[in-house]
């Protein structure tokens, strides 16, 4: 999870959701493994670790990036202030 978030993050992301994420990391051919704990909790693991961090948007996703605070350009393009 991390190494994808980083590969995005390096590819100009300013930031990638959940649902990116998982898509990325689990097989197409296993949907299933979508709803297993070590996949919806490793998130959640990262950002305890301080790994990545999370900004929520007004839409009610959650964008995770890399870093302490989210860069100004990310809150512009998710239309905070």
């Amino acid at each position: 999870m991390l190494a994808y978030i980083k590969h995005r993050h390096d590819a100009g992301a300013l930031s990638v959701t959940a649902d990116e994420i998982l898509a990325a990391v689990i097989p197409p051919d296993q949907p299933k493994l979508r709803h297993k704990p070590a996949y919806r909790y490793g998130i959640q693991r990262l950002r305890v670790r301080s790994e990545i961090n999370a900004v929520d948007a007004p839409d009610g996703t959650t964008h995770y990036f890399i870093g302490d605070y989210p860069s100004n350009d990310l809150r512009a393009s998710l239309g905070l202030r």
